[in-house]
C-alpha cells in the first residue's frame, strides 16, 4: 500500500511539472512573436486561437472525459483499445467534415473570423481546423499512455508536442513571417508526433468500428460540452468584439493581457490538481466547512496582494517584450482577478462536488456567458479594453456569487457572503486607484502601492475573513498532514531497501 501512495505522489508530481511546463513553454515563446509580428498579424492569430478553442470543443464533444471514465470502468484491455480508437475516429471525421465546409467558405463568412478576407486567410482557417482536430488525436493518445503507465511516452511526447511544435513555428515565422506559415507549423509539429505516438502504441490504436462503444463515449461527453461552450464564450467575446468592432491594434493589445494573465494558471495547475483529493478526504471531517473556508479565503486574499505586488513588474516586462504594447499593463489586474475567480469559485463551490451537485455551478457559467456578451456588445464598441475588461470581470463576478449562494445552500461553508464581496470591493478600489497613478504617471509610485497593500491587509482583519483561531487550527492540520506523508514514505522507502 504504502509503495502504491509513493508511486501516486511522485506520479502527481511528474504530471503536475509536466502540465506547469506546457504552459510555460507557450509563454517562453511570447516575446519572439511580439518582435516578429506586427499588432495587425499578433491579433489576427489570437483570434483564429480563440477559434480553434471552441473547434477543440466540437472536435472532442466531451469525449475525453468520457476515454478517462470509461478506460477505468472498464477491466478489458480490448475494450480500452476499443474506446481509444473510436473516440480518435469520430474526432478526426468530425474535424475532416468541418475542414471541408471551411473551404467552401465564401469571402462573407471568412471576414466573420479574420478581416481582411482573401484566400490566405481561408488557407489559414483550413490549416487551423486540420491542425486542431490532429492536436486532438495527439491529446487521447498522450492521455492514453499516461492511463498506461507508460510514463516516458508520455512525458517525451508532451515536451515534443508542446516544445517541438512551438520551435517548428517559430523557425518557419522566422523566415516568412505569415500567419498561413504559422498554422502549417501548427499541423506539421503534431503530424510528426501523432505518426511517433502511433507507433510506440501500435498494440493499442487498432482500426475497429463499434457503435456501443461510440454511443458510450457520445452520451458520457455531451452533457459537458454546454459548460465547456459557456468557457469559450466568456473568454470569446470580448477579444471577437475588440478585433472586429474595435481595432487590430486593440485586439492585439487585450490579446497580451490575456497571455499576461496566465501567468496565474502557473500557481493555480497545481492547486487544481491537488485540490479535489484533498478536499475528498477530508470532507467528513466535522471542521470541514470552516476549513475549506478558510481555504477559499486564504487562496482569495493571497492571489489579490500577488496581483497587486506584480503590476509594478509588469510595466518594465512589456517594455522589455515590446513597447508598443506599453498599455496592456494597465489592464492586468482586471484579468488576473478574473482568473482568480475562477479559481476561487471552485473552492466556495466545494459542497456541490461533495453533494455531486456540479449542474449548479454549470448553470451560473451558461448564465455568465450570455450576460457577458450582451454587456460586452453594449460597451465594448464605445469604450474599447476597459469595457472588455469590465465585462469578463463582472461575468465571473457573477458566477463567484451565484455558486457560493447554490453551495450553501446544499453544503454550507462557515463563512458570510457579504464580506468577501466588500473585500473584493476594497480591492477593485485600490486598483482602480493604482490604474489612476500610473495612467497619469504621478511621482512616487511605490507610496501608492504600500498604501494599497496596507488597506488589503487592514480590509481583512477589519472584515475577520480570517480569525486568528481559524488560522492556527488550519497551521496545525497543514503540519500533523506533512508528518503523516514524510512518516508514510520513510517507512515506504524502507520497505523498498
Amino acid at each position: 500500500m504504502l509503495k502504491h501512495l509513493k508511486r501516486l505522489l511522485s506520479d502527481t508530481l511528474l504530471f503536475s511539472i509536466i502540465t506547469i511546463g506546457t504552459k510555460l513553454v507557450a509563454i517562453l515563446f511570447l516575446p519572439f512573436y511580439l518582435r516578429i509580428f506586427s499588432k495587425a498579424l499578433f491579433a489576427d492569430q489570437d483570434q483564429v486561437n480563440s477559434w480553434t478553442m471552441v473547434l477543440t470543443y466540437l472536435f472532442t464533444l466531451g469525449m475525453d472525459a468520457a476515454l478517462a471514465f470509461y478506460y477505468f470502468d472498464t477491466k478489458k484491455q480490448g475494450e480500452r483499445r476499443i474506446y481509444l480508437s473510436n473516440a480518435i475516429f469520430l474526432s478526426s471525421l468530425i474535424s475532416l467534415i468541418i475542414t471541408l465546409v471551411f473551404s467552401f467558405f465564401p469571402a462573407e463568412l471568412v471576414s466573420l473570423i479574420l478581416t481582411p478576407a482573401g484566400a490566405e486567410q481561408r488557407t489559414t482557417l483550413i490549416l487551423a481546423c486540420l491542425a486542431t482536430g490532429v492536436s486532438v488525436a495527439v491529446q487521447y493518445l498522450l492521455a492514453y499512455a499516461r492511463y498506461e503507465r507508460r510514463i516516458k511516452l508520455f512525458v517525451s511526447g508532451s515536451i515534443s508536442y508542446v516544445a517541438g511544435t512551438n520551435m517548428l513555428c517559430a523557425m518557419l515565422v522566422f523566415f516568412w513571417p505569415k500567419l498561413v506559415v504559422f498554422f502549417a507549423g501548427q499541423l506539421i509539429g503534431p503530424l510528426l508526433v501523432a505518426g511517433v505516438l502511433v507507433y510506440f502504441l501500435r498494440g493499442e490504436v487498432i482500426w475497429y468500428f463499434s457503435k456501443k462503444h461510440l454511443l458510450r463515449l457520445f452520451y458520457y461527453g455531451i452533457p459537458l460540452v454546454p459548460v465547456l461552450l459557456s468557457h469559450w464564450v466568456l473568454s470569446w467575446i470580448p477579444r471577437y468584439i475588440l478585433y472586429h468592432a474595435g481595432s487590430k491594434s486593440q485586439a492585439a493589445i487585450y490579446a497580451l493581457v490575456l497571455r499576461l494573465a496566465s501567468i496565474i494558471n502557473l500557481v493555480t495547475a497545481p492547486f487544481f490538481l491537488a485540490w479535489r483529493p484533498f478536499s475528498m478526504s477530508l470532507k467528513d471531517r466535522p471542521d470541514a466547512p470552516v476549513l475549506f473556508a478558510l481555504v477559499g479565503k486564504l487562496l482569495l486574499i493571497t492571489g489579490t496582494l500577488a496581483i497587486i505586488l506584480l503590476q509594478p513588474l509588469l510595466e518594465p516586462l512589456v517594455r522589455l517584450l515590446n513597447p508598443d504594447y506599453i498599455e496592456s499593463s494597465l489592464y492586468f489586474w482586471g484579468i488576473a482577478l478574473s482568473v482568480l475567480l475562477n479559481v476561487v469559485q471552485s473552492i466556495f463551490g466545494v459542497g456541490l462536488l461533495i453533494k455531486k451537485r456540479q449542474f449548479l455551478s454549470a448553470i451560473g457559467f451558461m448564465i455568465a456567458a450570455p450576460l457577458c456578451g450582451i454587456i460586452g456588445w453594449l460597451i465594448i464598441p464605445k469604450f474599447g479594453i476597459w469595457a472588455a475588461v469590465a465585462s469578463n470581470l463582472f461575468a465571473y463576478l457573477f458566477i463567484l456569487i451565484f455558486v457560493i449562494y447554490k453551495n450553501q445552500q446544499v453544503w454550507p461553508l462557515k463563512i458570510q457572503p457579504w464580506r468577501l464581496i466588500v473585500y473584493l470591493a476594497v480591492f477593485i478600489s485600490c486598483a482602480i486607484e493604482i490604474t489612476i497613478v500610473r495612467q497619469f504617471n504621478l511621482a512616487h509610485q511605490w507610496i501608492y502601492y504600500l498604501a494599497m497593500i496596507v488597506v488589503l491587509i487592514l480590509a481583512v482583519f477589519a472584515l475577520q475573513l480570517i480569525p486568528l483561531k481559524h488560522l492556527e487550527r488550519f497551521i496545525e492540520l497543514a503540519k500533523s498532514t506533512w508528518h503523516e506523508k514524510k512518516h508514510s514514505l520513510t517507512i515506504a522507502s524502507k520497505d523498498q531497501d
